[in-house]
C-alpha cells in the first residue's frame, strides 16, 4: 500500500495577512496627526476645516514641510509615488489629494501607497462623499488612515447647534431665539451660516439678541419673508401685506415669500403630528423653545383650517411661479386666506 504524504499546514504554505487595524473616526473639527489622513463626507465647508486642521497638526509634527497638492482630476499614473516620495535632502512632505470622490484615475496609486506608506510623510486624502472608492477608502482605513468624518447637516436643531458651537469657541452666547432669527436671516448655507455668526460675533458685544440679529439683518430679504410668514400664521393681515408689498418694492421675489409661509406650515403641521401622537416631539427636529412658541400658535388653528391654509400656499407658489399673471395679487390672496384661517 503506498505511504501518504502528509498535507502540509496553512502556516507553511501561505504567509499570513498583516492584522486589519481599527479604523480611527473623529469628527471634522478634531483632526489629528497621523501618516495618512482620510477626510470623507458631502459637506464641503466641513471638509475644508477638516483638511486645514490636519495640516496644521502635520506642519506641527513634522516642522516645516514641503506641500504638495494633487486634483485626482488631472491625475497622472504614477504622480503620487512621485510626489510622496522624500526630496533629495530627506525634508518631510504634505500630500494633499482632493477629489478622489469623482474620478477613479488614481485608486491604484493610493492603495499601492497605503501598504508602504513613506517615511516624513502625511497623505490627507479628501473624499467628497458617496460609493465610489469604496475598495480604496477602505483599504486605507485598514492601513490605519484616521478618518475625520465630514457628514452634512440638515435638521433646523442640528444647524442651531452648529451655531452654538461656533459661539462656545469663542465663549460667546446667544439666546436660542437669536440663532432661529439668525437662521432665517440667512438660510441653510453651512458656509454663511459660519460667515455670518462670526460677523455678529465681532460686531456685536455680550451676548447675542434676537434683537440684535434682526437689526443686524434688518435688510435681508429672508428676514422680510418670514416676518411676513409669521404675521400671517398670527393672523394680523394688514401687517403681513404691509411688510408683503415693502418686500416686494425693495426686489424680493415670490418664491421667497412662499418658500417661508410653506415652511411655517410643515412646522406647524410637525407639532399637528405630535398632538395627534402620530410622533414624538423628538423626532421632528425642532428645539424645545420652537416647539412651544408653535404650540401658541397652533392653538388658534383647527385641523381643517390647517389643511386649507396649506393648499393655499402651494396654490400660490404655482401661481408666483409663473401660473398666474399677477405675483403680487397671488401673494395679497394666499396671505388673506392664512391669516384668517
Amino acid at each position: 500500500m503506498p505511504t501518504r504524504t502528509p498535507a502540509k499546514s496553512a502556516s507553511t504554505t501561505s504567509t499570513p495577512r498583516p492584522a486589519r487595524k481599527a479604523a480611527v473616526t473623529r469628527r471634522w473639527d478634531e483632526p489629528i496627526y497621523a501618516p495618512m489622513i482620510l477626510v470623507k463626507g458631502p459637506q464641503e465647508y466641513f471638509r475644508e476645516r477638516a483638511t486645514a486642521g490636519a495640516l496644521a497638526r502635520a506642519r506641527a509634527e513634522l516642522g516645516d514641510p514641503e506641500l504638495v497638492e494633487i486634483s485626482a482630476h488631472t491625475y497622472q499614473l504614477g504622480q503620487l509615488l512621485e510626489a510622496a516620495t522624500p526630496s533629495l535632502f530627506g525634508g518631510p512632505k504634505v500630500v494633499i489629494v482632493i477629489g478622489v470622490e469623482a474620478v477613479a484615475a488614481m485608486d491604484t496609486d493610493l492603495m499601492e501607497y497605503a501598504r508602504a506608506p513613506a517615511p516624513d510623510t502625511c497623505l490627507i486624502v479628501v473624499h467628497g462623499g458617496g460609493v465610489r472608492g469604496k475598495k480604496m477608502l477602505d483599504t486605507l482605513t485598514a492601513a490605519g488612515a484616521v478618518v475625520l468624518e465630514c457628514e452634512d447637516i440638515k435638521k433646523e436643531s442640528q444647524k442651531a447647534e452648529f451655531v452654538h458651537y461656533l459661539l462656545k469657541n469663542e465663549r460667546r452666547k446667544a439666546a436660542p431665539e437669536a440663532v432661529s432669527a439668525l437662521l432665517a436671516a440667512v438660510g441653510s448655507d453651512i458656509r454663511e451660516l459660519a460667515a455670518a455668526t462670526r460677523q455678529l460675533m465681532a460686531d456685536i458685544p455680550g451676548d447675542i439678541t434676537a434683537k440684535a440679529v434682526d437689526e443686524y439683518y434688518s435688510g435681508r430679504i429672508q428676514v422680510t419673508a418670514f416676518q411676513i410668514a409669521d404675521m400671517a400664521v398670527a393672523g394680523d393681515t394688514a401687517r403681513a401685506i404691509a411688510l408683503l408689498r415693502q418686500g416686494l418694492a425693495s426686489g424680493m421675489k415670490g418664491p421667497e415669500v412662499t418658500g417661508a409661509l410653506a415652511m411655517k406650515m410643515r412646522q406647524l403641521a410637525k407639532v399637528a403630528a405630535v398632538h395627534n401622537h402620530l410622533v414624538t416631539s423628538s423626532e421632528i427636529g425642532m428645539q424645545d423653545w420652537q416647539i412651544r412658541n408653535l404650540n401658541r400658535d397652533l392653538s388658534r388653528w383647527r385641523p381643517e383650517r390647517l389643511a386649507a391654509a396649506i393648499s393655499a400656499v402651494a396654490k400660490a407658489d404655482f401661481e408666483v411661479k409663473g401660473g398666474a399673471a399677477s405675483t403680487p395679487y397671488a401673494l395679497e390672496q394666499m396671505i388673506m386666506t392664512v391669516s384668517t384661517r
